[in-house]
């Protein structure tokens, strides 16, 4: 892993196959802020994934779009510091978004 291989990662996000690439058939995968954890189901981590490739502003699910700020790390471990962008979302994280507005992050992976 290399500050090049999280961009690649990150950038992954709008395209749920691709972002699976990334992951193997029987990995584990905790999400702590939104207490999702995913144990050898790498089907349930793409239904997971897939509101970050959305692309219709219409719908609720907001436009997502992410940049790795840091990488700290080496071939065998990492922790990427990333700046998370949402667009046209009802709401983020289960908190009402009535107005829409943008909406911006800072979060961190590790690997």
């Amino acid at each position: 892993m290399n500050l090049e291989w999280a961009k690649r990662w990150i950038g992954s996000f709008g395209n749920v196959e691709a972002a699976m690439e990334f992951y193997a058939e029987d990995c584990d995968f905790r999400d702590f802020p939104l207490e999702h954890f995913f144990h050898n189901d790498k089907p349930g981590l793409a239904r997971a994934f897939a509101p970050f490739a959305n692309a219709d502003p219409d719908n609720g699910q907001g436009i997502h779009s992410f940049e790795v700020l840091e990488f700290r790390g080496d071939e065998r471990s990492a922790v990427v510091l990333f700046s998370w962008t949402a667009q046209h979302c009802d709401s983020f994280f289960g908190l009402p978004n009535p107005d829409r507005r943008e909406l911006r992050t800072v979060g961190m992976s590790y690997h």
